[in-house]
Parts: structure tokens; sequence; C-alpha cells
């Protein structure tokens, strides 16, 4: 069920959102590592419908689109910069001051989301209206499953 929730959110997401091309960038990196594996962005945009940031190793296309993703999830869009503890899925609700970050993988197809056991917070700026989620390494875990590894990145609104 939550891998069907994930899935209408990152489709709610990429039908809401415009296709922008990147722009270069002296600052971070715009990328991400899930496990042993670091993927690069290609495409990212914030929807304040789902009330995330999603970053894609691709640029998705058809009706099944083979994109890795790195999601941040807040109880709304940010509108300034802070400090936001990363939690987890279990939380009913979040606070405005937490998050909830997701690692999905299109082979295999696998969705990790945040074990909020990390005591660890993720550092959020918003700069002319783009939304930068910095992620310290944070423990994440398969949902449906007991596999688990870290995830840490910086995202960065395109």
């Amino acid at each position: 069920m939550r891998l069907f929730i994930l899935g209408l959110s990152a489709a709610a997401l990429l039908l809401s959102a415009s296709c922008k091309k990147s722009k270069s960038s002296s600052g971070p990196a715009n990328s991400w590592k899930l496990g042993s594996v670091s993927y690069t962005t290609k495409y990212s945009t914030a929807s304040a419908v789902a009330k995330q940031l999603i970053a894609m190793d691709a640029i998705p296309s058809g009706t099944n689109p083979s994109v890795n993703t790195c999601q941040v999830t807040f109880s709304a869009l940010p509108t300034s910069g802070g400090t936001y503890k990363i939690v987890t899925l279990s939380a009913a609700t979040l606070a405005t001051n937490e998050v909830i970050v997701y690692g999905s993988t299109y082979s295999p197809g696998a969705t990790y989301v945040s074990t909020g056991n990390d005591g660890v917070s993720a550092t959020i700026t918003v700069s002319g209206g783009k939304i930068t989620a910095s992620i310290p390494p944070v423990w994440v875990k398969k949902t449906g499953g007991t596999d688990s590894m870290q995830l840490s990145g910086t995202i960065i609104e395109m």
C-alpha cells in the first residue's frame, strides 16, 4: 500500500511539474547516494500538492519510466531555510520542522524510507524560491522488508 501511495505521489508530482533544462551551478553537487550507489540528478522539482522535493537520475518518459529517485517530504513546502529533523513514515502528521526521506530504485524495484533512529537533521535552504535539501548520512529501510542502508546527498530544485 505504501509503495502504491509513493507511486501516486511521484505520478502527481511528475504531472504537476513542467520540464526545465538544468542550470549549471557552482554550488554543491545535485546528487545522492543510496547504499554504495551514487546518482546524479538529471531532473528535480518541488510540488506543493505532494509536499515533496524530488530528484530523478533520468528524465521520465512513457508510462513506465525507469528512474531512480530521492524524495524529501515536508508538512508543507518550506518558504525559508532551516533545520528539519529526519523522521520515519510512521509519523502520522509531520511537524513543521520534520521531514521524511525516501530513496527509490527502478531495478530492482524498491523504496527505502528514513528510520528516524539516527537523531540527525537535514539542512533546508530556499533561494530565489528554489529549495535545496542537504541530507547527512541517514539510515533508510526497505518498505515491506528488512534491508537497510544509508542515504545521503544534496538535492537542488531545478
